[in-house]
């Protein structure tokens, strides 16, 4: 059995015997004795659930890398509409294999059994605008895991993702009016990689702090350290 499947196995019994514990000192103690005893149980067990999710997330896309990276100004992986001025990344999913169809560049990534794709393949495409940004204009990596103005050059002033699952349709921005789209569970998936294992908190290291050039190379680099 190899180290994930040894984690994921002992981060489940862990959870079981949090839960009984739990119930027993509210059965058989005082309230405000099961409240403080309660605390101390929950809190290991708080730490070990965020490293099974910061070390599932992790492992995913499942395929290669070479198969999804992307170049921003030479890659043709959006399909224009004219009508309203939006680029479109259209993804089908096959199964849990999500592939850009109506475009030049094929990508493809491996999601399957991954309970939030869509979540993680937006944080993708913005986290590699990102990039782009912060090497262009020399920013912290912290800024990766913030709402970023993309320049007035930038081919992608208004730019969303489309998820076709079975004949349904479902859109989310990537870009609108120039600024990337981001909300707090997206921020959280980009930022996994410049984790604190003890504190919890992102970019809390002085490396992060300052200007580093960042490419998917290096973030793929950073998820596996996280490992």
């Amino acid at each position: 059995m190899n180290k994930r499947k040894i984690r994921s196995v002992l981060s489940v019994i862990y959870n079981i015997i949090g839960v009984l514990g739990t119930i027993a000192m509210f059965v058989f103690l005082p309230l405000n004795v099961a409240i403080c005893f309660s605390g101390f149980l929950d809190c290991p067990l708080i730490i070990l659930d965020v490293i099974s999710y910061q070390n599932y997330v992790q492992k995913y896309p499942l395929n290669n890398l070479n198969e999804y990276k992307i170049n921003l100004t030479k890659d043709n992986f959006t399909k224009y509409d004219e009508l309203r001025d939006i680029y479109y990344i259209v993804l089908e999913n096959d199964k849990g294999f999500y592939k850009t169809i109506d475009c030049e560049k094929k990508l493809i990534f491996d999601m399957t059994r991954f309970f939030m794709p869509k979540t993680y393949l937006r944080s993708y495409f913005i986290r590699n605008i990102h990039f782009k940004i912060i090497n262009k204009d020399h920013l912290p990596l912290s800024y990766l895991s913030k709402s970023q103005r993309v320049s007035l050059k930038f081919k992608y002033q208004n730019l969303k993702i489309a998820f076709l699952t079975r004949k349904k349709r479902k859109e989310y921005w990537i870009v609108k009016k120039g600024k990337t789209i981001i909300n707090p569970l997206i921020a959280d998936m980009i930022g996994l990689p410049f984790s604190n294992r003890v504190t919890m908190s992102k970019y809390n290291n002085s490396y992060f702090t300052k200007y580093e050039k960042v490419y998917e190379e290096d973030y793929a680099f950073f998820k596996r350290c996280c490992k």
